[in-house]
């Protein structure tokens, strides 16, 4: 209710204070209640499937890195190594040594007078048996 509601209210009589019934001390305006803000639980998402987007990112550190039987992929932010694992195995058909993840964090953009944030990312880097499966194709 906002105040000028109220106000116009009991301008009118339709707001007056209510008399407590006797052997009780309650306040005779409504108790508001506080909203506390909770944290922010974290969105847990269990994808069962296997099609999830696996990007290969061709950048020179990652063609360097291949030289050591790596490949980098990005992929969202939820997904887990060993999901790649599985994804990799099925798109490719090689086996998978190893797994390594960065969380890459969002970064700030503005256009003109607007500000805002990119999406944050994962970059994996993926340690593959025979390299060229993946390097030529699928």
């Amino acid at each position: 209710m906002s105040i000028l509601r109220f106000a116009k209210e009991y301008l009118e009589g339709k707001g007056k204070a209510k008399e407590p019934v006797a052997g009780t001390k309650k306040s005779p305006m409504k108790k508001i209640e506080k909203v506390t803000a909770t944290k922010r639980s974290k969105k847990v998402v269990k994808r069962s499937d296997i099609n999830i987007s696996l990007v290969p990112i061709v950048t020179e550190k990652g063609v360097m890195q291949q030289e050591n039987g790596f490949v980098v992929f990005r992929a969202e932010q939820f997904i887990t190594k060993g999901q790649v694992k599985e994804a990799v195995l099925a798109r490719y058909n090689t086996t998978v040594l190893a797994v390594k993840s960065m969380t890459m964090m969002p970064k700030a953009r503005r256009r003109g007078a607007t500000v805002g944030k990119t999406t944050g990312w994962k970059k994996f880097y993926v340690k593959v048996g025979d390299i060229h499966k993946i390097v030529t194709g699928p």
